[in-house]
Parts: structure tokens; sequence; C-alpha cells
């Protein structure tokens, strides 16, 4: 609405709602396993990348963003 582009938005979650909206906006979802839900339950919704540590998710973010025109 804003003029930015929500495909390019990238959303770190740890509950299935958290993906399932990053999801629903048709954004990157980041399912965090350290958090408010198991694996099981974030897998179930389909995050399009799943980490398990923080270090993880940096080289995740990290790779994202060498893919991404500016």
């Amino acid at each position: 609405e804003r003029g930015h582009d929500p495909s390019r938005a990238v959303t770190v979650g740890d509950s299935p709602i958290d993906v399932l909206a990053a999801n629903a906006a048709g954004g990157t979802s980041i399912a965090g396993t350290w958090g408010a839900a198991a694996e099981g339950p974030l897998r179930e919704v389909a995050p399009k990348h799943v980490v398990r540590t923080v270090t993880e998710l940096e080289v995740l973010l990290l790779q994202l963003r060498s893919t991404r025109t500016p």
C-alpha cells in the first residue's frame, strides 16, 4: 500500500501464526524453532525456511540479502 513490494519482506517467527501471516502477505517466512512452538507445528504451516539457531538465522539472512536486488 505504501509502495513496498511484499514479496521482498522477510518475517522471522516462532509460532505457526507468524508463519501463516508471512505466507499470506507473500513474503519470505522463516520459522525459528527456539521459541513458542516446536519444530513439528512450525513445519506443518509450510515456512519457506526453518532455522534452529540464531547463527543459522544470521547465515540465512545474509544469503537472502546477497540474492536480492536493491
